[in-house]
């Protein structure tokens, strides 16, 4: 600043002065800058545009998504939830809980004109879980806009943090859970077709001797065909019509499989900067359960990697799907194991299959270097059907070494299906046992080379095992329904789905004594591992004479 006194201007004087960061401003048209994208029996996903960001109060550092299933007044006071949790809500302590807080990357948002947030995905944030939603519900949510975010124990402290709350949105409603609606549709046809046989029985006795065997069969069925649940008992029965003609009655449930979960969006993988890490242009994961790496070298691309999170018996996030890397992929691979502690690896192709790669090798004999991962093979043990091998994977910036243990399977062919249901079968049973030792914050790694075919099959296998044991139905088309849902592709050929029931058919019967060879290898393929120390190249029928 300079003044003029008759006609000459005094000496410059500068001052410097600077605005506080405040609560940010909520643009008018918030209502609009936020849809849902979509939504399954236990999550939903916001879709956020990045105008709804309104940087002039100071740099918005947070973003976070309170939830209720009590639908509020438009003047309702959100802020007193804040240090509410889920935990807390489903013990009935609060009727709002703060889900999920998500950071807003600066580097992140060029060339993006939204981003994604999924509720009820099972992730955690601090002292918050995104815990999984109750299936057919209504529910209503607030955004919340944080240009400070302060932490006690934790958790937000309201006192001290700078906010603002984007409320109301309209509700968003719930499917329910297709295996639920599957068995109550069922038994109410069950009884209405008992009622109906019992009525026409003395007009039509001849007919309903002859068809005896199948009208008998109890299938719980959705009418939007999501599930087709059969009791164990009226399995064998079910299993001989279906599979009747050259698998005719299988063909159909494949068939009406084949446009599940298609309509989902992939664009990220689908921009031009992440098309080079995909290895095959049909097999896109979908964004709603994509698995997102951190940002480290200041590219909003850095998070992408062809994965996702699978949907286990125990666990939404039970599993990772992946494709098999690729050369330039490789480091991600690592990357994603150790961002999501994985301890399990599954790997269902070899290297090179008839002349093809198939999978890039990502572990070497000795010790291998992965950007900031450091991988070191310390044991093999390689059987007829499969190898076994143990990682030590240490973070170079850390220090910090964890243990992985590698499961390769190597007797499926390149086309089909395993030569038996028991190869497949006692190799799940490995990877459990390993599995079960670790927490559900710890998913699996399965792949492939495409990561949805045999990579599927495993999963289903797993699922359908639980099934079988605990709930004793066998649902093989909602299994894959639902692997669907997250992946495309997943069981990605008609032999598979077959195989699949094929598996569940000889699970039952190995129950009831009459597979007595499935019960017996699979108490041999878990005595093999356990009872011997581990050698590199030793063969099966080492193993067995040791």
């Amino acid at each position: 600043m300079e003044t003029q006194s008759c006609g000459l201007p005094s000496t410059p004087q500068n001052t410097q002065c600077w605005t506080g960061i405040t609560n940010p401003s909520i643009p008018a048209n918030f209502k609009s800058l936020v849809s849902v994208g979509s939504t399954l029996f236990s999550t939903f996903t916001l879709q956020i545009d990045y105008s709804l960001l309104d940087h002039t109060n100071g740099p918005i550092t947070h973003v976070g998504v309170l939830v209720t299933n009590v639908l509020k007044s438009d003047k309702a006071n959100w802020t007193q939830y804040l240090g509410n949790t889920y935990s807390q809500w489903k013990a009935k302590l609060t009727s709002v809980y703060l889900a999920t807080v998500t950071e807003i990357r600066f580097q992140t948002r060029s060339g993006e004109s939204h981003f994604n947030i999924a509720v009820g995905d099972e992730s955690d944030w601090n002292g918050y879980t995104n815990g999984a939603l109750d299936a057919n519900g209504k529910y209503q949510y607030a955004i919340v806009l944080f240009t400070g975010l302060v932490l006690e124990n934790n958790l937000v402290l309201n006192s001290a943090s700078l906010m603002s709350i984007a409320h109301p949105y309209p509700v968003v409603n719930l499917p329910q859970n297709p295996a639920i609606i599957g068995i109550a549709v069922g038994v109410t046809l069950g009884i209405f077709c008992v009622l109906f046989i019992i009525l026409i029985g003395f007009i039509v006795y001849w007919k309903r001797l002859s068809n005896k065997e199948s009208s008998d069969i109890q299938i719980f069925s959705m009418r939007a065909k999501v599930s087709l649940a059969v009791r164990v008992e009226d399995y064998e029965a079910y299993y001989k019509k279906q599979k009747a003609d050259s698998n005719c009655g299988f063909a159909e449930e494949f068939e009406d499989l084949k446009m599940v979960g298609t309509a989902q969006l992939k664009s990220n993988a689908e921009r031009l900067e992440n098309k080079p890490k995909n290895r095959y242009a049909n097999v896109l994961p979908y964004d709603s359960s994509r698995v997102k790496l951190s940002i480290i070298h200041g590219s909003p691309y850095d998070d992408y990697i062809n994965a996702n999170y699978m949907p286990g018996y125990n666990s939404r996030k039970e599993f990772i799907a992946a494709q098999g890397p690729l050369p330039g992929t490789v480091n991600d691979f690592w990357r994603m194991i150790w961002e999501k502690n994985v301890r399990s690896l599954v790997m269902l192709t070899r290297c090179n299959e008839q002349g093809r790669v198939k999978c890039e090798q990502y572990w070497a004999q000795g010790t291998k270097h992965f950007e900031n991962i450091t991988v070191t093979t310390t044991s093999e043990i390689a059987l007829e059907d499969w190898t076994i091998r143990d990682f030590d994977i240490k973070n170079v910036k850390t220090a910090e070494t964890r243990s992985v243990r590698h499961f390769h399977f190597t007797a499926w062919p390149d086309h089909g299906v395993p030569q038996t249901t028991e190869l497949l079968i006692s190799f799940r049973h490995l990877v459990r046992e390993h599995m079960d030792q670790f927490s559900r914050h710890s998913p699996t790694v399965v792949h492939c080379s495409a990561g949805v075919g045999r990579t599927g099959t495993f999963i289903a296998i797993d699922h359908l095992m639980f099934q079988i044991e605990r709930e004793n139905i066998v649902d093989v088309f909602g299994i894959v329904y639902d692997l669907r849902m997250h992946r495309p592709l997943m069981v990605q050929t008609e032999d598979q789905y077959v195989f699949l029931n094929q598996c569940a058919i000889d699970i039952i019967r190995s129950r009831t004594g009459t597979n007595v060879d499935l019960i017996y290898q699979n108490a041999a393929a878990l005595s093999i591992y356990e009872n011997v120390e581990p050698k590199k190249g030793f063969s099966k029928s080492e193993y067995n004479n040791a």
